[in-house]
């Protein structure tokens, strides 16, 4: 939903913002990207609110990355488990130079079928898309990507925040990325 405009054609002016070895951060525009990869991949709502592209990053680009082992699957969370996340909710951060809000939550109820848990946190317009992690023994590992606030709906038909935030955790979006649930839209 942050991709993707209301026509669902990719939105203009997109940036790829990440850091490199020395701990700087840098930023990409999408524009230029090479053409013949298929730079945006889409799963609409419900099955999965997540894009994927490439950002063509090359040999030369000195970027950080996350290897596979600093990433943690769904059996190891438990209910009450604290977890912090990244966002701009509301825009906070951005106007500063990119530099995300971090905020704590916890772990407040996973789904039997694993696609999903909730987080008892605050989400906001600007969290989707954020990374969650959790510190372990074995240092900061990540658990999911947000993806949106659970909303309440009272009886008078007003929503309203229910404190709960949606996380994909990485685990499904793992199984998800290959499969062909997974389609390019241009």
């Amino acid at each position: 939903h942050i991709i993707l405009d209301e026509n669902k054609k990719v939105r203009q002016n997109l940036i790829f913002w990440g850091n490199g070895t020395d701990g700087k951060p840098f930023e990409r525009p999408f524009i230029g990207v090479n053409p013949e990869w298929k730079n945006i991949k889409w799963v609409s709502y419900p099955r999965a609110d997540l894009a994927a592209t490439i950002v063509g990053i090359s040999d030369t680009d000195d970027v950080a990355f996350v290897t596979l082992s600093e990433f943690q699957e769904i059996a190891d969370l438990k209910k009450g488990d604290d977890i912090f996340y990244l966002g701009f909710p509301l825009g906070f951060g951005a106007e500063e130079g990119s530099d995300p809000v971090l905020r704590k939550g916890m772990v407040a109820l996973k789904k039997h079928d694993k696609k999903y848990f909730y987080i008892d946190a605050t989400v906001a317009g600007g969290n989707s898309g954020g990374p969650v992690f959790k510190e372990t023994k074995q240092g900061v590992r990540l658990i999911g990507i947000v993806t949106a606030f659970e909303p309440f709906i009272a009886t008078d038909g007003n929503k309203y925040h229910s404190g709960l935030g949606i996380v994909y955790p990485f685990d499904y979006i793992k199984k998800l990325l290959p499969s062909s649930e997974f389609e390019a839209t241009r």
